[in-house]
């Protein structure tokens, strides 16, 4: 039950980091998590296929 909490929350914690940024007068700031995302994405779509 502490884990599911912990994770809501830094979920939560996400969300509200991503809508500040995103607030800013600049597209950068905006554009740092998606693009994390993304990258971390990529590399777990290539490391399934190594493994394979």
């Amino acid at each position: 039950m502490v884990r599911a909490t912990l994770a809501f929350a830094f979920l939560i914690g996400i969300v509200l980091l991503q809508i500040f940024l995103s607030q800013t007068e600049r597209k950068w700031p905006g554009l740092i998590l998606p693009v994390i995302s993304f990258l971390f994405g990529i590399v777990r779509s290539l490391g399934q296929n190594a493994q394979m």
